[in-house]
């Protein structure tokens, strides 16, 4: 008998030029932030110049009750940072681009897992009162001679799927491919683990090699993810 599947990743669907259709948004940023040097945010990502669909702070990295993705939470935070790029340093790729990159995996056995993992900056929330910026006519303004940024640094980590539903006779096969991981990081992936909920706690995976995922009951599963990079650091999600 077959088994009905719900994994709790997400499928990769994305928005289209949000932009292009909210005119009025970016101009109005556009005139906020007029007169403020953006050379000056290190990752060239703002996240107070984007859309801000989501609370961008429950996906850094860590596993709580309040961050389990959905397909709409991981387009609307992904679309977030796309749309809080301010300078060619940000340089994410268009929403084309990702998706032709996936749709390359589509026809395989195994169901890709596209990853991304952004460093992006904010402005601190002490930035005015500590006269970092300041504001006028409703502009922001450097502070001329500041000696402390006032942007802080973030991090985003979030892991898809392009199915997250399975009629199946208990057996699911996720794949991790390189050229459907998405970042501006330096550090490099050390190794992959994935906790399927299939009560083998976390296994590692490898790039371009089917995770086989093995359940005897239906319903939901929480799928975890966790990638640990060069400086030892660990991220996860779920």
């Amino acid at each position: 008998m077959k088994k009905s599947i719900s994994i709790a990743f997400i499928f990769c669907l994305f928005l289209q030029n949000v932009l292009a259709q909210n005119t009025d948004f970016r101009n109005q940023m556009n005139t906020i932030f007029e007169y403020v040097d953006l050379s000056q945010v290190p990752s060239g990502i703002l996240f107070d110049y984007g859309l801000n669909l989501v609370d961008d702070s429950l996906y850094n990295g860590t596993v709580t009750n309040d961050n389990i993705l959905s397909p709409q939470v991981w387009k609307s935070l992904y679309t977030d940072l796309w749309s809080s790029q301010v300078t060619t340093t940000g340089s994410m790729p268009d929403v084309e681009d990702i998706n032709a990159a996936i749709d390359t995996h589509a026809s395989e056995e195994a169901t890709v897992v596209p990853v991304l993992f952004y460093e992006y900056h904010r402005i601190s929330s002490n930035a005015l009162d500590n006269n970092l910026l300041y504001i006028s006519n409703d502009q922001l303004y450097d502070t001329p001679g500041r000696t402390e940024s006032p942007y802080i640094g973030q991090a985003a980590f979030a892991a898809s799927a392009m199915q997250s539903r399975f009629d199946t006779d208990g057996t699911v096969n996720f794949v991790f491919q390189q050229d459907c991981y998405f970042t501006n990081s330096g550090l490099s992936v050390s190794s992959i683990a994935v906790d399927a909920d299939d009560g083998q706690g976390y296994r590692q995976a490898q790039w371009g090699l089917p995770f086989l995922c093995s359940y005897n009951t239906d319903g939901d599963k929480d799928v975890k993810v966790k990638f640990t990079f060069s400086d030892s650091s660990v991220l996860y999600c779920q």
